[in-house]
């Protein structure tokens, strides 16, 4: 009724040279109150699926197309569509289950940093983040930090460990304890032997920093 979809009286409108007769009924000017209304296809559907109203189904693919269809096979896919709609009501919703996941407090005088870090694979970019909490929860420092040049998630993770080991440091702290998310990453420095990863150089770094 807004005159939004492309009826060719519509058309005729918007200068379009288009041949202004419905295609389902071949019988008046294809406008969107015949087609909805009017129009003898749609009636036939009307009559047989017991609705008050209905769109012009299948029009674009008849007049485009020059797919055939009849009003008995329009009403059997509406009939057929609202059967399945109302099979589909009767179907429970699923369900989420929320993990339930705590943050637990460092003892004493211990600042608990915890650390994370995104990647960006088009622009070969992250961005690590850290936040500092003390024995109570509380907020004493947080920041974050891009790197650029970076190939991929594994060099991401190591380079977040840097930046949070590096940004301990510069804050004075001395009783602290890191909690990150990057198994391998910790794995890696909680080893005795050398590391002949990708990641090798930032791990050396890492641990002559926390010596």
């Amino acid at each position: 009724m807004h005159k939004f979809l492309p009826a060719f009286a519509n058309l005729q409108q918007r200068k379009l040279i288009v041949r202004n007769t419905c295609r389902l009924c071949e019988a008046s000017t294809d406008s969107i109150a015949h087609l909805v209304f009017l129009c003898l296809v749609t009636m036939c559907i009307l009559a047989s699926v017991g609705l008050p109203s209905v769109p012009a189904l299948q029009r674009n693919a008849i007049v485009h197309e020059g797919f055939a269809c009849s009003s008995a096979k329009v009403s059997t896919f509406v009939l057929s569509f609202l059967l399945e709609l109302e099979s589909l009501a009767n179907v429970p919703a699923p369900t989420m289950r929320v993990k339930d996941v705590k943050w637990f407090h460092p003892n004493g005088d211990v600042i608990k940093f915890n650390f994370d870090a995104s990647f960006h694979t088009d622009s070969k970019s992250s961005i690590s983040g850290v936040i500092a909490r003390d024995s109570q929860g509380l907020i004493v420092a947080a920041c974050s930090y891009p790197h650029l040049g970076v190939v991929d998630v594994f060099i991401t993770e190591a380079l977040a460990f840097k930046m949070v080991v590096s940004f301990t440091f510069d804050l004075g702290f001395r009783l602290v304890q890191f909690e990150g998310d990057s198994l391998s990453v910790i794995k890696k420095l909680n080893s005795a032997m050398p590391d002949k990863s990708i990641i090798s150089p930032i791990i050396r770094d890492i641990k002559e920093a926390s010596k």
